[in-house]
């Protein structure tokens, strides 16, 4: 059998561009929902007091939702990034992404809440 290196090295270099790629849209991610919880809804909700007594009990459960996701994604970055940082991070990320899995279903929740308080009805 004859061993192809340049193939096999091909392959990973390919591997390693796309976690850079996943860390980096993370890290953006990350930051954009970090800014929109800190300039926007933090700032909001210190004028209302509390979530409480926003008066729209739709856009109370969805900017709390919003703070979840920013949690989530925030522990889900570190994990990535660990990852990366250790190196070999494309023969974990199937596994991180594999652990985290369950929780991507916020996400479908906070667009259903979007959607309801959103919508013109």
């Amino acid at each position: 059998l004859k061993y192809n290196y340049s193939n096999e090295r091909r392959m990973a270099n390919k591997r390693e561009l796309v976690v850079k790629e996943i860390v980096e849209t993370e890290q953006s991610f990350n930051s954009q929902i970090k800014t929109c919880l800190d300039v926007f809804v933090k700032q909001w909700t210190q004028s209302q007091k509390s979530l409480n007594e926003i008066g729209d009990q739709g856009l109370a459960a969805l900017l709390s939702e919003l703070e979840v996701l920013a949690q989530f994604n925030s522990a889900l970055l570190k994990e990535i990034q660990e990852a990366w940082t250790v190196g070999h991070g494309d023969a974990r990320m199937g596994k991180i992404f594999k652990e985290f899995a369950p929780f991507l279903k916020m996400f479908a929740t906070y667009l259903g809440l979007y959607e309801k308080w959103s919508s013109p009805n």
